[in-house]
């Protein structure tokens, strides 16, 4: 009896010694009754069913089930408040009963999914609806071509900002450039998701141009200039650029303050195209075409979008001159 767990012992009033197990074995039988039962009978009450009817069963069922839990809770609380299982707050049991009441999160009924539906996803989808009808229409060759296969010769590493949508503010068609977007457009060499999509779009796509794109106003940037701990994982995220800030902290602080915020992210930029470089997989690409007309690829490029202009700015800068500077520390010495 012991091993199991049981709350009476033999020559001893259960009663007087436990005197919480009535309350607790009459909750675990209702649940048996309540909970148990029902998978039991499911599916003699779906046969022949449709989909429709058993999707409200399921509701239903989940539903009756939540309410049962809630109305034990209740009970369970006026227990409480009546003096039972009163635990003291250095009992076994954990925490004073006005807290772990306090505390509780009752389960709430399940709704169908239509009332999750807002205005905007409806927006969305007839969007989508919409624009399918259109290239479908005007484009169907290209839609048939996607449909097996891509070969983008861009790879844009962007800002997940909403105001920099990389295909629409450059007017190409699905299929013609390979993105990923994070906060505040970083590629960050401990972070697997860049540098997978940089290994996939390098080695087997084989993209010839990597543009990172920073953004005036960039809210990931902006959080980097103040003294403020936003937790993790967004304080780590962010904490290259403040090292960033004070590589070039003589130069940004002569700046006039409303003109600071552009700067760091214009250097930003530039610093998340040296950390392209700096990965194998750009590396071991421009050493196998480092003897090919036109140069090495992938060429990366540094540039900014203003989102009030709509303008795309091509930074001009020499990448690989920026490299060279730093060639002792980052050349990983991969040769053709």
């Amino acid at each position: 009896a012991t091993g199991c767990g049981c709350l009476w012992e033999s020559g001893s009033s259960s009663s007087e010694k436990y005197p919480t197990w009535q309350p607790r074995m009459q909750f675990a039988l209702a649940f048996i009754v309540a909970v148990g039962a029902a998978p039991l009978s499911a599916p003699a009450k779906t046969k022949g069913a449709t989909p429709l009817m058993r999707s409200s069963m399921r509701r239903h069922n989940l539903a009756a089930r939540a309410s049962f839990f809630n109305k034990n809770n209740e009970n369970q609380d006026a227990a409480h408040t009546n003096g039972h299982h009163n635990y003291g707050p250095g009992h076994k049991f954990g925490a004073p009963v006005t807290s772990r009441i306090a505390n509780r999160r009752p389960l709430t009924r399940v709704r169908a999914d239509k009332e999750y539906e807002g205005k905007k996803l409806a927006e969305l989808f007839a969007g989508n609806k919409k624009w399918s009808e259109d290239m479908m229409t005007t484009n169907r060759p290209l839609m048939e071509f996607l449909g097996g296969t891509q070969e983008p010769k861009l790879m844009w590493i962007g800002c997940a900002d909403s105001r920099v949508p990389e295909s629409m503010i450059t007017g190409m068609n699905p299929g013609e450039i390979f993105t990923i977007r994070n906060v505040a457009n970083q590629a960050q060499i401990s972070d697997n998701a860049v540098n997978s999509a940089i290994q996939f779009g390098v080695l087997a796509l084989g993209v010839e141009d990597i543009m990172v794109c920073g953004h005036y106003g960039c809210g990931g940037a902006k959080a980097s200039l103040t003294n403020q701990d936003f937790g993790a994982p967004l304080e780590q995220w962010i904490g290259p650029i403040r090292d960033v800030y004070r590589t070039h902290r003589e130069y940004l602080d002569g700046l006039p303050e409303a003109d600071r915020l552009n700067a760091l992210i214009e250097l930003n930029t530039v610093e998340q195209c040296l950390n392209v470089l700096r990965t194998a997989p750009v590396q071991q690409k421009r050493a196998e075409t480092a003897k090919q007309p036109g140069g090495p690829i992938p060429r990366v490029h540094a540039v900014v979008y203003d989102p009030a202009t709509g303008l795309l700015k091509d930074m001009n800068v020499d990448t690989d001159k920026l490299f060279a500077t730093y060639k002792d520390l980052y050349d990983l010495k991969i040769e053709a």
